[in-house]
């Protein structure tokens, strides 16, 4: 049976807290609060924290958090899983929201996600990304088409996992599969949502759009980032190795760099080594159906990729820091002088 508008699976009404992992964000950390501050509430789903999990900041985050009217907690830097963690043991809400510092909401966000949890079916939800700024590099847009495009426009669907970028779960299914792994560096979130499905089902809003600062602007940037990736598929694919997807995902790399770097030594039968890596690569890009536009520019940077991936297994890259939003003029930028009131039944004004 499915609960009435506005209830989580047990009846009550949905009372979120939100969760910021942060270390160094302060060009970043007010955009981002300011965003949960102008959300769209109703009587039955509310803000009830904002939480900013500071984890040895040096730049006045942590002040900038508290200025803001945000609580503020401590983690040791180095794991994003334990910031995460360390808030969801603070929190008081019966809805955990993840929001990363480097990101914006829409004002939707609030009841469209977290909407999704009043069904007693739905463990988790989550809001596609915005697309890119029209001055966004071409390795920002070919990699939008590419991985957060959405066919689906103004839809919900079944998603087999959500990114934590943004993400809304219950805070009863969240503590139920202990949380995050903290023993991943990375993939935490996919790792999270394999767990979280046997909870209940995954479900992606495919309207709005959440804007994300950190996508990576240069070829260099995406491979060092996806090198730094690669070590937590790789221990991602050890804990679910039944799963077909992180199979493929960690062999198909290998075989797309295997078969093109056999071209050169190989010229008498370059043919069927350029199929061993070139096929790879296209049955991906073909997979994500891409516009016409972006199909070789999606070839060079899924090669990109497959080749960070292979690396990273030897010589990971160290985690490439966040840059400010000042590259997104579209973005909303707030100075740290505006306040916020966090109190429990006050309703949300919209600018």
């Amino acid at each position: 049976m499915t609960p009435s508008s506005g209830s989580s699976g047990n009846g009550l009404p949905l009372r979120v807290s939100f969760i910021i992992p942060a270390m160094n964000e302060a060009s970043l950390i007010t955009a981002a609060i300011d965003s949960i501050r102008r959300q769209k509430q109703s009587a039955d789903i509310r803000v009830a924290e904002v939480i900013v999990v500071d984890a040895g900041s040096t730049d006045g985050t942590a002040e900038l958090a508290r200025a803001a009217g945000c609580r503020v907690v401590t983690a040791p830097p180095g794991n994003v899983a334990v910031s995460r963690n360390r808030g969801a043991m603070a929190a008081e809400g019966n809805v955990l929201a993840f929001v990363d510092a480097d990101c914006e909401l829409p004002t939707s966000w609030l009841t469209a996600v977290c909407g999704q949890l009043r069904r007693s079916d739905v463990a988790a939800a989550g809001m596609q990304m915005a697309p890119p700024a029209p001055v966004a590099s071409w390795v920002e847009r070919t990699w939008y088409e590419l991985v957060h495009r959405t066919a689906e426009a103004g839809s919900v669907v079944d998603a087999e996992w959500l990114a934590t970028f943004n993400l809304a779960v219950r805070s009863d299914a969240f503590r139920s599969v202990n949380g995050f792994d903290e023993h991943l560096i990375t993939c935490e979130d996919v790792d999270l949502s394999y767990r979280l499905r046997q909870r209940g089902r995954l479900r992606f809003v495919c309207e709005s759009g959440v804007v994300h600062h950190g996508e990576s602007r240069t070829v260099s940037e995406f491979f060092r980032r996806e090198s730094w990736r690669a070590r937590g598929g790789w221990m991602l694919l050890r804990h679910h190795h039944r799963s077909f997807r992180e199979l493929l995902s960690t062999i198909l790399p290998f075989v797309a760099v295997g078969g093109l770097l056999s071209i050169p030594p190989a010229l008498l039968w370059a043919g069927p080594a350029a199929l061993a890596g070139a096929l790879p690569l296209a049955a991906i890009v073909v997979r994500r159906r891409p516009a016409a536009r972006y199909l070789a520019p999606a070839v060079v940077l899924q090669a990109v990729y497959c080749a960070a991936r292979c690396c990273g297994l030897l010589y990971p890259s160290r985690r490439v820091e966040r840059r400010s939003p000042c590259c997104r003029p579209d973005a909303v930028q707030r100075t740290a002088s505006s306040s916020i009131m966090w109190v429990t039944g006050q309703d949300s004004k919209t600018d």
